[in-house]
């Protein structure tokens, strides 16, 4: 039993140096099968399109460049500031409508044959999506990051780029338009609002003469009265009083107020007659229309839209140096999701058990012969 027991413990470390013998004489062929595996493995990684992914972080303004917007705030036309302007950027990104559009333009997505426009425009806005907008994180911590940020997943890097470049300088000339445009549509509100006030002071003046004329004919007609019962009573210069002739005339009677008119004779009647008739202007006798002329005259000199087109003007608002957010394309870098060292790993060690694998078959064919 000893005997045995040596002799296949013999027998095994026979087979092992012949394993290893037979390894180290077959070495070039596994060394041949790894080389044959690592260059298909370089083929495949050159021949299969690379997959990336970028990032590029989309930041506010700093403050002291978004303070050349703070007199045109106070103007009540316009309200904006570093952070209003990122968002009405971000959000026009977010619409995808510019990187639509120049993934169509460039051809980054092309519509296949068999293809509907239906289909194709799907196609387009998936890939759209691609362009990826991450809001900014406010918890503090590790993961804190204060910029939105796009990532990108491409095959095409330097097209992905040029789309990126072209589509963010739209966006930045959309939000530069509507600024423009809410602008222009309050100015013109205003105008339209101070046109109004304008013709409504003219029509509260227009009033104010109607009854002026209105008030001066009432008044004549009763000084024209009076002066007839002056006649009546041969009173010229005004010298009797009120009770003399309180009950001997119904003409006297008929007449109400504390003082009748005629009192004070025909002839100061009729000479206040003929002053009013010889008026030449009735503004200097109706009070309240200094005050409407006053508003009137205020909003004819209003300067808020001159002073509003004047700091317009030294804002970067509807000029080509307009820059709503800050982003910077050059330290964009992609990074390769294909792991090259990886692959060129596993091939190695595949190769090499692939290489063993063949040689163990072939030793066992030659021995079996």
């Amino acid at each position: 039993m000893q005997q045995s027991n040596s002799d296949q413990s013999y027998s095994d470390e026979i087979d092992l140096a012949d394993l290893v013998r037979s390894l180290w004489n077959g070495k070039w062929l596994v060394i041949g099968v790894t080389f044959v595996t690592v260059v298909l493995a370089v083929a495949y990684l050159k021949l299969t399109p690379k997959t990336y992914t970028g990032t590029l972080a989309i930041s506010a303004l700093k403050s002291f460049e978004a303070d050349i917007y703070s007199e045109l705030n106070d103007t009540n036309f316009i309200s904006v500031d570093e952070q209003v302007l990122r968002s009405m950027f971000i959000e026009d990104i977010q619409s995808y409508n510019s990187i639509e559009q120049f993934i169509k333009s460039y051809g980054y997505v092309e519509q296949q044959k068999g293809e509907t426009d239906t289909e194709f425009a799907l196609r387009l806005r998936s890939a759209a999506y691609g362009f990826a907008l991450v809001p900014p994180t406010l918890a503090a911590g590790k993961n804190f990051q204060p910029n939105w940020l796009l990532n990108i997943t491409t095959k095409n890097p330097d097209m992905a780029s040029q789309i990126i470049i072209d589509a963010f300088t739209l966006s930045n000339g959309n939000v530069n338009q509507q600024l423009t445009q809410t602008f222009q549509r309050r100015r013109d509100a205003k105008v339209r609002q101070n046109k109004f006030a304008i013709a409504e002071f003219e029509f509260k003046k227009q009033r104010a003469l109607g009854k002026y004329e209105t008030r001066k004919a009432a008044h004549l007609a009763l000084l024209h009265e009076q002066g007839q019962i002056a006649h009546s009573l041969n009173l010229s210069n005004g010298s009797l009083s009120a009770q003399s002739y309180a009950n001997t005339s119904t003409v006297v009677t008929s007449v109400a107020g504390d003082e009748p008119l005629y009192l004070r004779g025909y002839l100061a009647l009729e000479k206040e007659i003929e002053m009013i008739e010889a008026r030449k202007s009735p503004e200097p006798f109706i009070p309240q229309l200094e005050f409407i002329e006053d508003l009137k005259l205020q909003l004819l000199q209003d300067q808020t839209l001159i002073r509003a087109d004047e700091l317009l003007a030294i804002t970067p608002i509807g000029t080509e140096h307009f820059v709503a957010a800050h982003y910077d394309l050059a330290s964009m870098e992609y990074k390769s999701k294909t792991k090259f060292l990886l692959v060129l790993a596993l091939a190695v060690v595949l190769g090499g058990m692939l290489g063993i694998f063949v040689l163990l078959i072939r030793n066992a064919l030659i021995k079996k012969d």
